[in-house]
C-alpha cells in the first residue's frame, strides 16, 4: 500500500519555518511557529534541504507539533540511536495510519513506535523473531487499530525490503491503541497479559485447546476485556442470585471455569468481583463448551 502524500504546494501566503533535521526527502524536523518543534511530512519536502534553510508549513501533508518536553525529549533521544531515514519511514507510516483511523495519534507514538521498529527490524535481520503472544487477542479486541497496522507494516516491508512477520502488526496495534485512548503501553500490555492468562486458565479447565477464530472465542475476549474495564472502573452489576444457582446446576463445568476466572482476576487486579460477573461469564463458556462438543 502506498503512502499517499501530495506534492507539495507552491510557495506563497504560507508561514516559512526553519529547519533543523532533515531525516529523509519526506520528513524534517523544523520550528513551529508555536515555538515547539514539529516533524512535517510530505513529498520531497526534505529533498537538498540543510539545517537552517526554510520550509513551507503549507507544502506538508502532515504537521506533528511536539508539544509535551517528556515527549519531545525522549524523540529527540530516540533520533540519536536510531538510522534517521528509517525514523522518517516511520513517521510516514504513522502518519498513514491516522488518515486510515481517521484521527490524531498521541504524541508518545513518535518516539515510542520508532524505537521499537528499529530495534524489531535489527533483530529480524539478526534472524531473531520476537513472538506476540497476545496476537490473536489483539485482533479482536482492536480490530481498527490493528487494520491500520497490517497496512502500515505491510508498506514499510516494502520500503526496506524486509517481510516483517505478523507479529509485528500486533506489536504496532499495540502502540496505536495506546496512542488513542492515552493508556500507557504498560497498561494496554497488563491487560491483554491478564486476558492471555484467563484464556490459559479456560483451556486446561475444558481441556483442550479453543479456537481462535471462531465467534464464540471472540465474544468471549470482548467480553473479558469490558470484564476488566468495568472491575478497574468499580462498576457492578445488577444482583443475580437465582440466575446463578440455576448457571451452577445446569452448567457446573462452565460455572465452575467462570467462578475461578473471577477469583483468579479479583486476585490479579486487587478489587471485588461482583457475583454477577460469574453469571456472565458462565454464558460466554458454556457457548464455547457446547460448540466444541458439537463440532467433535
Amino acid at each position: 500500500m502506498d503512502l499517499k502524500v501530495p506534492k507539495p504546494c507552491p510557495l506563497g501566503g504560507g508561514q516559512v519555518l526553519k529547519i533543523q533535521k532533515v531525516l529523509n526527502n519526506n520528513v524534517v524536523i523544523a520550528l513551529h511557529r508555536s515555538g515547539y518543534e514539529a516533524v512535517l511530512v510530505g513529498r520531497g519536502l526534505g529533498f537538498g534541504k540543510h539545517p537552517g534553510d526554510g520550509v513551507e508549513e503549507d507544502s506538508a501533508e502532515k504537521v506533528f507539533v511536539l508539544k509535551d518536553p517528556r515527549e519531545r525529549i525522549r524523540y529527540a533521544r530516540v533520533l540519536e540511536e536510531v538510522d534517521k531515514p528509517f525514523a522518517a519511514l516511520v513517521t510516514q507510516g504513522i502518519a498513514m495510519m491516522e488518515d486510515l483511523l481517521g484521527t490524531t495519534l498521541g504524541e508518545r507514538i513518535h518516539w515510542s513506535l520508532t524505537d521499537h521498529l528499529f530495534f524489531a527490524v535489527k533483530r529480524l535481520k539478526e534472524g531473531i523473531a520476537v513472538k506476540n503472544p497476545f496476537l490473536r487477542e489483539v485482533e479482536v479486541l482492536y480490530p481498527k487499530e490493528y487494520a491500520a497496522a497490517q497496512a502500515m507494516i505491510r508498506w514499510l516491508s516494502e520500503e526496506i525490503d524486509l517481510p516483517m512477520p505478523e507479529d509485528e502488526t500486533a506489536f504496532v496495534a499495540l502502540h496505536v491503541h495506546s496512542a488513542m485512548g492515552g493508556e500507557s503501553l504498560s497498561q494496554v500490555s497488563r491487560k491483554n497479559n491478564i486476558i492471555s492468562q484467563m484464556i490459559k486458565i479456560t483451556e486446561e479447565s475444558l481441556g483442550f485447546t479453543l479456537n481462535r477464530k471462531s465467534p464464540q472465542y471472540m465474544r468471549l475476549i470482548r467480553h473479558l476485556s469490558f470484564f476488566i474495564d468495568r472491575i478497574e472502573g468499580s462498576m457492578e452489576g445488577d444482583p443475580m442470585d437465582s440466575v446463578e444457582e440455576m448457571m451452577r446446576k445446569e452448567h457446573p463445568i462452565p460455572y465452575g471455569i467462570a467462578a475461578k476466572l473471577c477469583l483468579f482476576l479479583q486476585n490479579a487486579l486487587g478489587k471485588p468481583v461482583p457475583r454477577a460477573e460469574t453469571v456472565y461469564l458462565t454464558i460466554h463458556i458454556q457457548r464455547l463448551y457446547n460448540s466444541t462438543k458439537h463440532s467433535e
